[in-house]
């Protein structure tokens, strides 16, 4: 009661006009007050005047957003809606999905390869460097440059051996370690994965969709066997 009595007659002419959104006992509480008061017609109009302005802005509100909607659903069907599966959009998908992927796992890829170095500080740099030129591959990916293709295919054949090497491994240090602990399927389940994501890179109908000639993918692909086996043979030889 008290609240409603120190409104100005504006203010409760404008409840009035929008009475849908009170209870009836405080619409009629309020009647009863304006039936005590005197009001002008210049107060009843400005009132609605108020009213109009507030749903209009509400209504430029709710368009801008619709207008929004629009375009990213636009947006989103254009380049990654699934109705019309062409490659285009299924590389999209695929830039995204490893995007969002790589954004979960990064802090904790940052953070077991920091564990490599003696100091923190520098495992984490180095870290946060792998992690973005990780985030830019992607990127370059996406954007169609063969760069992308080639760094990407590369580091899931460099996974992939690496992974076959972890699964081959167990077994044999088991033989001569018999109470080595562990699961190896984790490795095998690795392996699979990235096998298949090279194999989904080297499909014909993705891969012509950049500028790159049979013997470069096969160079590509060969190149990164070598280098993986390198480097486990190396890495193997310091440890």
């Amino acid at each position: 009661m008290t609240y409603y009595t120190r409104l100005s007659n504006v203010e409760l002419l404008k409840i009035i006009e929008e009475k849908e959104k009170y209870q009836p006992e405080a619409i009629a509480l309020v009647n009863e007050i304006l039936a005590q008061r005197n009001f002008t017609d210049e107060d009843e109009s400005q009132a609605r005047s108020e009213i109009n302005f507030l749903l209009n802005k509400k209504k430029e509100q709710r368009e801008k957003i619709d207008n929004r909607k629009h375009r990213i659903n636009e947006f989103i069907d254009e380049h990654f809606g699934l109705r019309e599966r062409t490659p285009e959009k299924l590389l999209n998908l695929f830039c995204v999905a490893i995007f969002f992927y790589s954004l979960i796992v990064g802090f904790f890829s940052i953070k077991d390869l920091a564990g490599y170095f003696n100091s923190k500080i520098v495992g984490y740099i180095v870290g946060s460097l792998v992690y973005i030129l990780q985030l830019l591959i992607i990127f370059l990916l996406y954007k169609r440059s063969n760069w992308g293709w080639v760094c990407y295919t590369g580091l899931y054949v460099f996974l992939a051996v690496s992974a076959i090497v972890s699964f081959i491994s167990y077994f044999y240090y088991k033989s001569e370690f018999p109470f080595i602990r562990g699961n190896p399927y984790p490795s095998l389940l690795s392996f699979v994965w990235c096998i298949g994501i090279v194999l989904f890179l080297n499909n014909r109908k993705i891969i012509a969709q950049f500028s790159i000639q049979d013997r470069s993918r096969t160079t590509t692909i060969v190149v990164s066997i070598l280098l993986s086996v390198f480097f486990i043979f190396f890495l193997s030889v310091l440890l």
